[in-house]
């Protein structure tokens, strides 16, 4: 009876592993690869390698990409890419890939990855860490 449960356990733990991560999905909420129902994902926080999101902002892992892309937007795409990036290098950083773009525009990343994707009405901006 024990080891049962033991493999029963171990079965619920790996699947739930492998939907998140290779299915896009599950996790939480209805559908997305594994099914069923749990917790809304409205109402899940989501923290990986000291970073975090909220369900409800899927498009920004990092507070501190947002603001800075709240302080440096303009309604120039071009002008905010150069504020941006300037702003990033004086901290240091020089892993960024910056895209701002007035039309949509859509990308893939690693998990890993830092990013941000934020839009004032005239441009959306996309930073992203690697």
């Amino acid at each position: 009876m024990h080891s049962s449960l033991f493999y029963f356990a171990a079965l619920v733990t790996l699947s739930a592993a492998f939907c998140g991560s290779l299915l896009g999905g599950g996790g939480g909420g209805c559908g997305g690869g594994c099914g069923g129902c749990g917790r809304k994902k409205r109402s899940a926080d989501v923290e990986w390698a000291g970073l975090h999101a909220s369900h409800d902002d899927m498009l920004c892992n990092s507070a501190h990409l947002r603001n800075l892309i709240n302080e440096t937007i303009s309604t120039s795409p071009d002008a905010s890419k150069l504020a941006l990036m300037t702003r990033l290098q004086a901290e240091g950083e020089n892993q960024a890939v910056i895209i701002c773009s007035a039309d949509p525009f859509s990308y893939a990343l690693p998990q890993h990855a830092e990013y941000c994707s934020h839009g004032n009405g005239s441009n959306m901006c996309h930073v992203f860490i690697l």
